[in-house]
């Protein structure tokens, strides 16, 4: 049985909107970090502008899994 065309457009709507309203989970008050405890959490970088958390290279000394505030860009 073939869907027409009006029911295909209607289920990528609501699935788009499904998809949208569950991918926004991060509290929009929430003020960015100077520490980094989470791998994509957004932090602040020592110069002032935001950064995002990721996994570095640990140094000698430090505990893995390390994580660094680095450039967005």
């Amino acid at each position: 049985m073939r869907k027409s065309p009006a029911r295909i457009a209607l289920l990528a709507l609501i699935s788009a909107a499904l998809l949208g309203a569950t991918a926004c989970e991060k509290d929009p008050t929430a003020q960015p970090s100077e520490t980094c405890t989470k791998v994509a959490d957004q932090c602040k970088l020592p110069g002032g502008p935001l950064g995002v958390c990721n996994m570095v290279t640990c140094k000698p000394g430090e505990t893995p899994p390390c994580l660094r505030c680095v450039s967005q860009h």
